[in-house]
């Protein structure tokens, strides 16, 4: 996903807890997501009338979300691990400030509100797969599969970590 379209700040606390040769994690989280003036018209047209109506969407408020994340990285050998986990967001309902302008009513009424969406649930299966090329470059594949019908139904994530030796003068 490439986000909301709003900016937020996440702090997490994550706990590790090793017992060879697994390894137990655990993340608690809260997203705090900054609301923004979004002032933008859209016009739709009254098959009866053939006239406008127009909806101007003020702030914007998306709502916080709580994240939770638990599971096991098992090693496998030197150079291989894979892992499994299970993940939780619950995202805060969502507000908007709404005006709309009925052209098509003789009166040029304006109708005000606030509207509010439904909290979400998010909950998916996660699994990965970890493989140390050499001591400078790794490999990670991660899948997570959505379990509830708010959460993404699948998705796959490929990284690269290269690691910098002696770039601040330690190792």
């Amino acid at each position: 996903a490439t986000g909301s379209g709003f900016f937020g700040v996440q702090p997490s606390i994550t706990a590790i807890v090793p017992s060879d040769p697994v390894v137990f994690f655990g993340t608690f989280g809260y997203t705090i997501n900054i609301p923004d003036n979004i002032d933008e018209t859209t016009f739709t047209r009254d098959p009866a009338s053939g006239l406008s109506i127009d909806t101007t969407i003020g702030e914007v408020d998306p709502g916080d979300s709580i994240n939770i994340s638990l599971g096991m990285g098992l090693s496998l050998n030197e150079s291989s691990s894979f892992s499994l986990g299970f993940k939780y967001d619950y995202i805060f309902p969502t507000t908007e400030e709404i005006d709309q302008v009925d052209n098509a009513n003789p009166g040029n009424n304006i109708i005000g509100g606030k509207g509010k969406t439904d909290p979400l649930h998010a909950v998916s299966l996660l699994a990965g797969w970890a493989y140390q090329i050499n001591e400078m470059v790794g490999v990670n594949l991660n899948f997570e599969a959505g379990l509830t019908d708010d959460a993404n139904d699948f998705s796959v994530r490929l990284g690269v970590p290269f690691r910098f030796k002696n770039m601040f003068g330690r190792e």
